[in-house]
């Protein structure tokens, strides 16, 4: 880092004519100005300016200056609680960084890949698509192939072939998490404890590769989700603050909005009390049985279960509030003027009515209809 003026405008000459093409970008922090120098080369490269990687957690890829191949990725090292490395944070591959993503995933063993964002959100390109549809595609030296794909109402799940000449043939499992909107969380953190289940059963020991578009806001929510239910494995403690501040001395940013960290808090509530659920099919018969088992307390474990739905199903936001007060800020909140139509009995129970981001809306072909049904939108567990 140059500061100073002075420094900026001679650096830059200097390496001008050394035939260095060269960027320098000014950096405010603690009212201190500070100029960081950028080649042109990884400007490219790089989604946002200002995140820059410190060097002591940046990956580092193999040189190939025949083939013009340099060393720079926009990824980091994350280590666990444990301080060993377990993931890899990055951004989503750009058109002119797709071949060295592919050869990231080589050269770092990788067997992993999280990818929590769209390829396209709001119509803007969040990440290039870096798998075939069909057939086979190469990224440089390596040619990509998809073997299988599962598709489920929140993910998908696929198996991707490497191949390289003379190099032999390597197997991934993409996870692809396709329901975390653009700039926002998902309404129910129940999809990602899942997904991040699934994660955490898949044995290896490579580091994991974690994206989204920029690398660090729904990267670090994943990530420090993935951490903090491994310090309450371990230690039989959380701690979300010193969570994500170990994860921002890896990589700056890491969950960028108050949003997220507070989602963060609701997915791990989720995944401390109500899991493991996850049951295969040669298994379904005798966990029903023991399901079914009373204890001590003399409820059985499935109603035991029931409860622990109930209690993180209601609105953490108003946990605090007591119930009168959580039935009036519901309604003022989520569901808008809904309960005033029980005046036109189009509400069996009083109790019951949809929240608006959730319902469908009638088309009304006249001014005196409603748009108004007592229905929910629900996804399906698996998409053929």
């Amino acid at each position: 880092m140059l500061t100073g003026w002075d420094s900026k405008i001679f650096f830059s000459r200097w390496l001008n004519r050394q035939g260095q093409r060269v960027n320098i970008v000014s950096i405010h922090i603690n009212d201190v100005c500070f100029f960081v120098v950028f080649f042109n080369c990884v400007l490219l490269k790089k989604k946002c300016i200002y995140l820059y990687l410190d060097d002591h957690s940046r990956v580092h890829l193999l040189i190939n200056t025949g083939k013009k191949e340099g060393d720079y990725i926009n990824a980091s090292y994350i280590r666990d609680n444990n301080d060993k490395v377990k993931f890899i944070a990055s951004q989503g591959p750009n058109k002119a960084v797709l071949n060295d993503f592919i050869r990231m995933l080589w050269e770092q063993h990788v067997d992993i890949v999280v990818m929590l964002t769209n390829l396209v959100e709001e119509a803007k390109v969040k990440c290039e698509q870096y798998w075939p549809e069909s057939g086979k595609v190469s990224f440089g030296d390596t040619k990509v192939q998809v073997i299988q794909a599962k598709t489920f109402a929140d993910y998908t799940i696929r198996t991707i072939e490497l191949n390289q000449y003379n190099g032999g043939t390597r197997i991934l499992t993409q996870y692809h998490f396709t329901s975390w909107p653009d700039q926002s969380v998902p309404n129910s953190p129940w999809a990602l404890v899942d997904l991040a289940m699934k994660v955490l059963a898949h044995p290896t020991t490579q580091p994991i590769v974690v994206h989204c578009s920029a690398g660090v806001g729904r990267t670090g929510t994943f990530i420090a989700l993935h951490n903090v239910l491994k310090d309450a494995e371990e230690t039989n403690r959380i701690d979300f603050y010193s969570t994500l501040v170990r994860l921002r001395q890896d990589r700056i940013f890491m969950i960028q909005t108050p949003d997220q960290y507070e989602f963060l808090h609701r997915a791990v509530q989720a995944a401390l009390i109500c899991t493991p659920t996850l049951v295969s099919v040669s298994d379904c018969s005798e966990r029903v049985k023991e399901l079914l088992k009373k204890e001590v307390s003399g409820l059985s474990k499935i109603e035991k279960e029931y409860r622990s739905i109930n209690l993180v199903s209601k609105d953490i936001r108003n946990s605090q509030l007591d119930d009168n007060e959580v039935e009036k800020s519901t309604k003022e909140k989520v569901y808008q003027n809904t309960h005033e139509l029980k005046k036109d009995g189009q509400n069996r129970f009083p109790n019951i009515m949809p929240r608006k981001f959730d319902r469908p809306y009638l088309v009304c072909e006249q001014k005196n209809m409603s748009d108004y049904i007592n229905a929910v939108f629900t996804p399906v567990t698996m998409i053929n």
